[in-house]
């Protein structure tokens, strides 16, 4: 029988955790902080599948950052956790900071 290979140490873990919760946490926090900049994020006037755009892109947000989650605690490879974890949560910051302005965008260009 072959040993299992080694993944992540722990530390190395929370690290991959803390970094793949970034996004969400940002959201949390601009929501609290800022709630005027999130606003947008509700408008009915730009709806995907009967959805606000928005919230839509939240919903994106939040399956990225559960995959980097899944990721970070799964994946055995500590390069590949460490760069995966990385640009998942560098497109759920992104899209987090992001989607308000892509919705004014959106309506900006509705309304011409």
């Amino acid at each position: 029988m072959t040993a299992p290979r080694p993944g992540p140490s722990p530390t190395q873990q929370l690290v991959l955790g803390v970094v793949a919760l970034a996004p969400l946490s940002l959201g949390i926090f601009l929501w609290l902080v800022a709630p005027a900049f999130v606003d947008p994020i509700w408008d009915e006037r730009v709806a995907l599948f009967g959805v606000p755009l928005g919230l839509t892109l939240l919903v994106l947000v939040g399956a990225i950052t559960a995959l980097a989650v899944l990721v970070a605690v799964r994946v055995r490879s500590k390069l590949v956790a460490a760069v995966v974890v990385t640009l998942l949560a560098g497109v759920g910051l992104y899209l987090v900071l992001l989607a308000p302005a892509l919705v004014l965008i959106v309506i900006e260009l509705g309304s011409t």
